[in-house]
């Protein structure tokens, strides 16, 4: 996980086990975007995507996972 400015950029597998760290770090208030490069999130990981999406865009390149998030709404 790498932030490049406002921009949370993922390319490693998102699994069970780091989802408190991953939340940890995605919560954070200067991050407006989440941008994700793995074809491995796991369920715990994109419960944690939509609870984030409220407030965060989220972009993923897997374009069945990213179907999910296409129509959501998020506050800037």
């Amino acid at each position: 996980m790498v932030i490049n400015g406002k921009i949370l950029e993922v390319k490693s597998d998102l699994t069970d086990d780091i989802v408190s760290e991953f939340l940890e770090i995605a919560n954070q208030k200067t991050i407006t975007t989440i941008k994700i490069d793995s074809h491995v999130v796991t369920s715990a990981i994109m419960q944690t995507l939509f609870c984030l999406s409220a407030n965060k865009k989220i972009e993923i390149s897997d374009p069945v996972l990213n179907k999910f998030f296409e129509n959501i709404t998020f506050k800037e």
